[in-house]
């Protein structure tokens, strides 16, 4: 069952739904933005019964294209999105093509960036039945050609609509793999944060999805420009830190990663050991680390200078007061604890184990009390972890 609009005590309809005219729809759904609690009740049971009705779509989508508050226009929209769907089959294939073509018109003539990310969402949901069917070929089209236009705000609109038709899709994106990845190629380069945005979080989805293994082999050549992407972006801890779980999931498929595992796991290093970082991303980061040694432990042996550069980063975060994180969970600390007893359990004692001991023998010499008690840490973690 589908979650009210508003969470408010559901009412009976302030009127009878079939008998909505588009000045009463207009009336109803500027009620759902009223102050008046009762208002916002009466409005919300009576478009939420209206919603059940075949005959809604039509007027709501007219609601989208003109109407000039920008609130109505959303909230149809957010009205469309499991509306379309659900009466797809019972519209007359005449309005099914008015609906499709309407739908593209608006992408370019809506103003408001909010608008047309929830359109982009209504766009989305449709493309779940007709895509599989080959029955939105316009779409794929208008999509293919605003990733390849040399104009941002073309650019901007066709990764957004990649984005809407990738989530929607989900499992089912595996058959059109090839031309996604063909149209964030177009993208990749490009210098606006909204489509950096949405190519990593096309690319997080396809991570999570059913692709081909040669699809899944293009899709790594990426890796290193998104992760510098989010690295650049605003805001981008959120970012990054959904791109890390991912690949932290990813480390346990054979092969998976293999090639831009170096390049990993150096990045993971550089966000573990900075402070300014916050502390779940931090903390995820250490994780990759550890999780790799545990799953590619027989590659990442053989790198003495990577082993080396993980074992500096381990000491440094062992020895942060754990004040400073405010009594989180799991702290950055505890995650290098374990990132280093890991360390310790799957490359081979000759070479790990002298390297450890000196670092702790020369933290035990140091003045910082921090220092100290993190060799012992460092020790504590080690020894259990080889046992």
């Amino acid at each position: 069952m589908e979650a009210p609009i508003i969470s408010l005590p559901m009412e009976k309809p302030a009127i009878d739904p079939s008998q909505i005219t588009p000045t009463d729809l207009n009336k109803l759904l500027k009620g759902i933005f009223s102050n008046d609690n009762s208002v916002i009740s009466k409005s919300t049971a009576t478009i939420k019964k209206y919603l059940e009705l075949p005959d809604c779509i039509e007027p709501l989508l007219l609601h989208a294209t003109k109407d000039p508050d920008m609130e109505v226009r959303l909230l149809a929209y957010i009205c469309l999105k499991p509306s379309v769907p659900k009466h797809w089959v019972s519209l007359q294939p005449s309005t099914q093509e008015a609906v499709k073509k309407q739908l593209l018109v608006n992408c370019l003539s809506e103003p408001a960036a909010k608008v047309k990310e929830n359109l982009a969402y209504v766009i989305g949901s449709l493309s779940v039945i007709l895509i599989p069917n080959e029955e939105w070929s316009q779409l794929l089209g208008f999509i293919n050609n605003h990733c390849k236009s040399s104009d941002m705000a073309h650019k901007e609109l066709g990764s957004l609509l990649l984005f809407s038709v990738v989530e929607a899709l989900r499992m089912g994106v595996e058959g059109y793999s090839d031309a996604v990845i063909e149209n964030l190629k177009n993208l990749i380069s490009a210098t606006s944060q909204n489509v950096q945005k949405m190519v990593m979080r096309c690319i997080t989805y396809l991570f999570n999805s059913n692709i081909s293994p040669s699809s899944f082999m293009k899709l790594e050549s990426f890796i290193p420009v998104i992760v510098k992407m989010a690295l650049e972006l605003e805001d981008n801890e959120s970012l990054l830190q959904e791109l890390y779980e991912n690949f932290i999931d990813l480390l346990e498929v054979p092969k998976v990663l293999q090639s831009q595992l170096s390049f990993l796991m150096n990045t993971a290093l550089v966000i573990g050991k900075n402070k300014a970082i916050g502390i779940e991303l931090r903390r995820i980061a250490l994780c990759f680390i550890e999780t790799a040694f545990n799953f590619r432990g027989g590659l990442l042996k053989k790198d003495k200078g990577g082993v080396l550069a993980v074992l500096e980063v381990g000491f440094a975060v062992a020895a942060e007061s754990e004040e400073e994180y405010d009594k989180e969970e799991e702290t950055p600390v505890d995650a290098a604890l374990k990132m280093l007893a890991k360390l310790a359990t799957k490359v081979p004692n000759t070479i790990v184990y002298p390297l450890i001991m000196k670092g702790c023998g020369e933290y035990l010499k140091e003045k910082a009390a921090l220092k100290r008690r993190a060799s012992l840490l460092i020790l504590g973690a080690v020894s259990k972890g080889m046992r």
